[in-house]
């Protein structure tokens, strides 16, 4: 078992290396969550999208990294592995997941497989392969094509190999979105459709941090809880512009599925923060023909979303201690947005004064 998945990931890392002699990978350096991450991409159009995804974050020294992310373009490279890797993995332990485990801003995984031990992962999707080596903290990224269309998947790359790289360093991730406000930390919780992107891209016009919109990194330091960017797009529904007028047109890409990707650094790069530390859980509900308002409420009412989230994608019970801990610790809020949605920043603003 080892054997066959360990010469299925060296197929990937091979397959990377003829890639890297066909396209000149380009390589960045990055400080992500406390930790150094390298990022090797091979061909044109997707290098330029990947260096967009993560260039609001600090660059990196040369040095030793924590993690590797190597990507390859298919189509331009001219290197695809799709039949060839099915018959390596045909020996591997296989576990079918269905859509609502995928993490926001990806695309629905075909299968995951893993080895006997979990050194060894791998996610097979219609739009290409992820292969993570937890020991050597390396991820290998097929991606199917960046020349046709830009999709959604690959403004979040890797995001559930991240999100084990990221547990593995004591970093936790939360399907909510993250504003930094005066200094404060605001983590914005709230199922699918509550508003978690256009609440953070509305703060982000009106000056605020903006650190992420449904994927940051949690950690708990010195008695107070750090909330960490990883990516540096936001995502939206295209009948959900016009809440934010103030939005440039031409830093909004079309994607599939009548969804759009900002990536906030191409605006207003001061604004971005790497991390921040988080000061009170904001739950968010849409509502009809309401004002918008910021109400306090129990522990118990602002887990749900975080909870459910966690539950779809595996946690640990570390994991959990950490949720717990911020609900116990820090002030929680529901903020209802209302027909009046373009007040939510300033009602944010108001809290964060408050804090």
């Amino acid at each position: 078992m080892r054997l066959l998945n360990q010469t299925a990931f060296d197929y990937l890392e091979c397959a990377f290396v003829r890639a890297g002699n066909l396209v000149t990978p380009c390589c960045r350096r990055y400080r992500l969550a406390g930790q150094v991450v390298e990022v090797r991409v091979a061909g044109g159009r997707l290098g330029e999208l990947i260096h967009k995804v993560f260039m609001h974050l600090p660059e990196a020294p040369a040095g030793r990294s924590g993690l590797v992310l190597e990507m390859w373009d298919e189509e331009e490279t001219g290197i695809s592995v799709s039949d060839e890797l099915e018959k390596r993995l045909g020996g591997c332990a296989r576990r079918e997941i269905g859509n609502s485990e995928v993490a926001a801003g990806t695309s629905p995984a075909l299968a995951r497989y893993a080895t006997r031990d979990g050194r060894f992962l791998f996610e097979r999707a219609t739009t290409g392969t992820t292969a993570f080596d937890r020991r050597g903290r390396r991820i290998l990224v097929s991606a199917a094509s960046c020349d046709h269309h830009l999709r959604s998947e690959l403004t979040k790359p890797a995001a559930w190999a991240m999100s084990l790289w990221l547990q593995d360093n004591d970093r936790f991730v939360a399907h909510a979105g993250l504003v930094g406000v005066e200094e404060k930390g605001i983590l914005l919780s709230g199922h699918a459709g509550q508003g978690k992107s256009t609440t953070t891209l509305s703060c982000f016009l009106h000056g605020y941090r903006f650190l992420g919109d449904d994927f940051v990194a949690l950690s708990r330091e010195d008695g107070a809880f750090q909330g960490h960017s990883v990516y540096g797009s936001a995502l939206l529904r295209r009948d959900y512009r016009d809440y934010l007028p103030s939005l440039p047109e031409n830093l909004v890409l079309p994607l599939e599925n009548d969804k759009e990707v900002v990536f906030p650094a191409e605006f207003c790069p001061e604004r971005l923060r790497d991390s921040v530390r988080i000061n009170a859980l904001v739950r968010l509900q849409v509502t009809k023909n309401q004002p918008s308002r910021i109400l306090p409420i129990s522990r118990k009412e602002v887990l749900p979303p975080l909870v459910f989230h966690l539950l779809q994608a595996g946690c640990t019970k570390e994991h959990f201690a950490l949720l717990a801990g911020m609900t116990q610790s820090l002030p929680c809020y529901r903020l209802r947005v209302g027909d009046d949605a373009e007040r939510v920043p300033e009602l944010i603003r108001h809290l964060a004064r408050t804090l």
